[in-house]
């Protein structure tokens, strides 16, 4: 679940954005002080309303000129540098059901008979990194009340397409626990979802744009077995480049056409990934794939069995969230910086357990 931290998004950027803030506000602190000079004969009033703008504004510039001197840019997983905020710099821009919010990710690992939390943290990482931290967490939890490590073996852990990720699955594998964590497109598969774009919400919706409908796709290009190559639409070769390349879990071979044909082409804008191309690519996936965790959940999903037991993760989880962010009003963070957080969080997990414990403690 992901909660807003108390910190506001204006104070977010990268650090070329923050140093644009800066001398932006070191501008408006510059006309501040010469409005302030021409003031002087004002009422007693309107100088004091000048000095309070003028220490507002020294202010902020100090801060940014404190955070860009003492921080150093922060960069995702792609390598690129993702935006700091100079109040709580471990809190993180991210998408929610409200928006795009400044915060944390608060995650619960939940059990299903009484919904009694487990193990409970606040990260400032996506869902598909958590599943290592929480079952850790959980495993030293059950660990404290005489539990061993072979606990989790052959329980059933279901969680949203969130936490889908190869190194997700594999760790469940390793610890022999019976993993149901759906991939994206899921729902696509399942035609009890087939009209679920109609409820497309404002944030998510636009996260992973359609490719344009003219564009050329490879169900386009046909397959030429006497030669072994692939033919165009305007039917010019592609020959083989590399075979049995893999990318992340699949193999595929490469095929590429020749640059004197794509130069002349007059159909390269709906064919070449941009402009500048030579040439154009086409990955065609090998027909003998070994075996990988992706497209086994993804088959354990789609049966039957995995449908049902999936569509039982919605009542065990979210009625936790929601006593915690309704009925104990936790649905904002209001302390800054991981640990703390982090501890605000914990405690009010406890009180939630506190209250199970209260009704079914003594009955069992």
């Amino acid at each position: 679940m992901k909660l807003s931290a108390n910190v506001s998004k204006e104070w977010s950027g990268t650090f070329d954005e923050l140093k644009h803030k800066r001398d932006k506000l070191q501008e408006k602190l510059q006309r501040v002080i010469a409005e302030h000079a021409q003031a002087d004969r004002q009422p007693e009033v309107e100088v004091e309303r000048q000095k309070k703008r003028e220490r507002r504004f020294q202010l902020q510039v100090e801060r940014l000129n404190q955070f860009l001197q003492e921080q150093e840019p922060k960069y995702g997983s792609e390598g690129k540098e993702i935006q700091s905020n100079v109040v709580d710099n471990e809190s993180v821009k991210m998408p929610s059901s409200h928006g795009v919010i400044q915060g944390y990710n608060a995650q619960a690992l939940v059990d299903s008979k009484h919904q009694v939390i487990l193990a409970a943290e606040a990260f400032s990482s996506q869902d598909h990194e958590n599943i290592v931290p929480m079952l850790e967490g959980a495993k030293k939890n059950l660990r404290d009340i005489g539990k061993d490590e072979t606990y989790f073996q052959g329980k059933q852990l279901t969680a949203d397409s969130n936490y889908h990720s190869l190194k997700s699955l594999t760790v469940c594998k390793n610890e022999k626990i019976d993993a149901y964590i759906p991939d994206i497109q899921f729902r696509k598969r399942d035609p009890r979802f087939a009209e679920q774009e109609r409820f497309k919400d404002g944030v998510h919706g636009r996260q992973r744009p359609e490719a344009k409908p003219d564009t050329f796709t490879a169900a386009d290009f046909s397959f030429d077995a006497a030669k072994q190559v692939y033919l165009c639409p305007q039917g010019k070769e592609l020959t083989c480049h590399a075979r049995n390349q893999v990318n992340r879990y699949r193999t595929y071979d490469v095929y590429h056409a020749h640059p004197q044909d794509c130069a002349a082409c007059p159909l390269r804008a709906r064919c070449l990934s941009k402009p500048s191309a030579s040439r154009r690519y086409l990955s065609v996936q090998a027909a003998d794939q070994p075996p990988n965790l992706i497209d086994a959940m993804k088959a354990k999903i789609d049966t039957e069995q995995g449908k049902r037991i999936y569509a039982r993760r919605l009542g065990i989880v979210e009625p936790v969230f929601s006593n915690i962010c309704v009925q104990k009003h936790m649905d904002r963070f209001t302390l800054r910086t991981k640990p703390k957080v982090d501890i605000q969080w914990r405690l009010f997990a406890l009180v939630h357990n506190i209250g199970k414990i209260h009704n079914y403690g003594l009955v069992h």
